[in-house]
């Protein structure tokens, strides 16, 4: 709660201006009276005024009902006999109790007086300020206001006991005063509260944007910090991002095909087909009949209009939420896209599976979409295909390996597990020779069964290779399938091939000593050279202060690239250090080394340690490597400036110039930091003289 006061010149509320006048006069010849000052003092038979007669006055106004013969009978005839006496024998013997004790002193009369006049309505006054504050809060003034009329009544109470006879320009005086330090005093009411942060409200996604602007990831308490309708999409996958979600935007995705989402060869029949209308688009393959080649993989896909989560099915559902196949993983995005590899339909039949078809043969695949603030499509977009009947007379085909073909393999490894993935269940066998499917001597064990497809809609058969030799030596392999369902081997074979490596090498690591510069955080370079493994040494090192497996950060020179030399900047404190280096190469090869160093930190100038004659030079030496220069003058002079000392090369920290006793030699030194002394300082002022 605050109170706030304003001055104001007017009277308001609580006083009239009339009421404050008659208290402010009323105060004044109340003190007035009652102190008995010079007032009261100055009645009498040679004012020819009979100071009995104010006994019947009314001194306060008349809504106090205070008369003055209540107040003080008898203090008159007091003051009266006072007053009677010689007018000579009154200013001789002062004015109050004051002015008389300032006489005794030996002070001048009049010069007593007045002071004992001054002194006694200040006092007065204090009274009357005291009253008059009392009084008009018992009125139910506010302090601010009380103060006023209070110093109001005050200052007329003074002026009035200093100059006798001006009562009205007193109280003239005091309401003046009271006016203007008349405060009105409001008291007004300001809640405070405290409340949980909320993020600015946007209107566009380029808010939101911002946050997917970094070099990382945009997280989910960064995003919801930047608006409130900012909200992580795809969280926890490679698509993680901050969107914009339009919590008033009620319309629906609209989806459309994605033309860019085929393959060489296939197209869109209708592309003009758009949901919510309804509409379809058909597949076709450059073929007599358009139809999809079996065992062969295609691609399609959608563009929607806003970032969305879709999903599709091959039975038109009523809502997005009974549709099984998700797209993409459920992640929002404006594309999606689908690859399929369809079966031949005798394979299927062989297996009991009867193919989902239409009417005129043909496969459908429905899709609806969400988006972000949970507004689905209305509709399905519908894709048709058909796919080529007759028998398959194909041989199966080899389309992938889980290990890269040609890679390095690591040394004394002898053997690895591969894995190779089929476009049709098959068997499939091995040999390190060229040999016929029947020859092969190893098998593999093989997903044979239509619906055992993989992930990306392969089959896969698994083996060991075993024999593999090391230092860079070709282990070559031969792989050959033949078809489960139509009995068709591959005329050819598959070569694969792993080449041996020798160990990695971690040859040096660095910085070693210490390391030393003149900044509180000083530049150091961890260096590794590696050699030898699969790429003649080329491979990506890592460093880590504590050597946890986990807690590795790869060299800034390795991350585009594989290097031999590597290097990376940090910037330390001075301390010692110890960092833990690791280093891998292209065949999975490792090496591990550790480095130790010191860092220290240089801030100050080198120091003279001793300067003394040796033959004929003047002859000084620093505390460390330094460089020193001189002048003859005095030592305001820039270290550029100065005339070189000669040095000593097998000993950097002495200095010599040639003996003279006529000069003094004002000598700055610095170090290889570049600490020097400031530039109107030496490093020492040297003043030879002969004995």
């Amino acid at each position: 709660m605050n109170k706030m006061k304003s001055k104001n010149n007017k009277f308001i509320k609580t006083f009239s201006t009339i009421q404050i006048a008659i208290l402010v006069f009323g105060i004044i010849a109340f003190a007035s009276i009652v102190g008995n000052i010079n007032l009261v003092s100055a009645v009498g038979p040679g004012a020819g005024i009979d100071p009995r007669a104010l006994k019947s006055l009314d001194v306060f106004s008349p809504d106090f009902g205070i008369k003055l013969d209540a107040l003080i009978d008898g203090a008159i005839d007091k003051a009266f006999a006072e007053a009677a006496g010689e007018t000579a024998v009154k200013s001789a013997a002062g004015k109050g109790i004051i002015g008389k004790g300032l006489i005794k002193l030996g002070l001048n009369p009049g010069f007593a007086n007045a002071i004992g006049t001054i002194l006694t309505s200040a006092a007065w006054a204090a009274v009357a300020y005291a009253g008059a504050y009392y009084i008009s809060k018992a009125f139910g003034a506010q302090p601010g206001q009380a103060k006023a009329i209070a110093a109001g009544a005050a200052v007329g109470v003074f002026a009035l006991g200093v100059i006798p006879g001006v009562g009205w320009i007193a109280a003239g005086i005091g309401l003046l005063v009271t006016l203007f330090t008349w405060t009105d005093e409001k008291t007004k009411t300001a809640v405070f509260t405290c409340s949980l942060w909320q993020p600015a409200t946007v209107k566009s996604n380029e808010q939101c944007e911002r946050c997917n602007q970094g070099v990382l990831p945009c997280s989910e308490y960064q995003c919801n910090s930047l608006g409130v309708s900012c909200k992580i999409l795809n969280k926890g996958t490679k698509d993680q991002r901050c969107e914009w979600i339009n919590r008033n935007d009620i319309s629906p995705p609209i989806i459309t095909p994605w033309q860019e989402a085929l393959m060489s060869g296939y197209s869109y029949i209708n592309q003009s087909a758009v949901s919510p209308v309804d509409k379809g688009v058909r597949i076709s393959y450059n073929s007599s009949d358009g139809c999809i080649p079996f065992y062969t993989p295609f691609s399609f896909g959608i563009q929607i209009n806003k970032d969305s989560k879709c999903k599709a099915d091959v039975i038109r559902q009523p809502n997005i939420s009974k549709m099984r196949i998700p797209l993409s993983g459920e992640r929002y995005l404006d594309e999606h896209l689908i690859t399929l590899t369809m079966p031949n339909a005798k394979d299927l039949e062989g297996e009991n599976i009867i193919p989902l078809l239409n009417v005129s043969g043909g496969h459908k695949l429905y899709i609806r979409c969400m988006s972000g603030n949970g507004i689905e499509s209305n509709a399905n977009l519908e894709f048709n295909y058909c796919v080529q009947s007759g028998p398959d007379l194909n041989p199966p085909e080899i389309r992938e390996t889980n290990i890269l073909n040609g890679a390095y393999v690591g040394f004394g490894i002898g053997s690895v597990n591969l894995t190779l993935s089929v476009n049709k269940p098959a068997q499939c066998r091995w040999s390190t020779l060229d040999k016929s499917y029947d020859t092969m001597e190893n098998s593999m064990l093989c997903a044979t069964n239509i619906t055992a497809r993989n992930a990306k809609m392969l089959y896969d058969c698994k083996t060991v290779l075993n024999g593999i030799k090391d230092y860079g030596v070709e282990n070559n392999f031969y792989f050959r399938c033949n078809g489960t369902y139509n009995g068709k081997t591959n005329p050819t074979s598959y070569p694969f091939k792993l080449i041996g490596t020798e160990p990695f090498v971690i040859d040096n690591v660095g910085p070693e000593g210490t390391i030393k510069d003149a900044t509180n955080v000083v530049k150091v370079v961890l260096t590794a050279q590696t050699s030898a493994g699969a790429e003649d040494g080329r491979g990506t090192c890592q460093y880590s202060k504590t050597g946890r497996a986990n807690d590795y950060t790869i060299f800034i020179s390795d991350v585009e690239e594989k290097q031999q030399a590597h290097s990376q900047e940090l910037r330390l404190a001075a301390g010692n250090y110890m960092y833990y280096i690791r280093c891998f190469d292209g065949g999975g090869n490792s090496a591990y080394k550790n480095v130790s160093f010191n860092v220290e930190t240089d801030n100050s100038a080198p120091a003279v340690v001793r300067a003394f004659h040796d033959r004929s030079y003047l002859k000084i030496i620093t505390n460390e490597e330094a460089q020193c220069v001189y002048d003859t003058v005095n030592c305001n002079y820039n270290f550029s400036s100065g005339i070189s000392m000669n040095r000593d090369p097998a000993n950097k920290k002495e200095h010599y110039i040639e003996w003279n006793p006529v000069l003094d030699f004002f000598i700055k030194c610095k170090d290889d930091y570049n600490n020097q002394p400031a530039r109107d300082q030496c490093s020492i002022v040297a003043r030879p003289f002969n004995l």
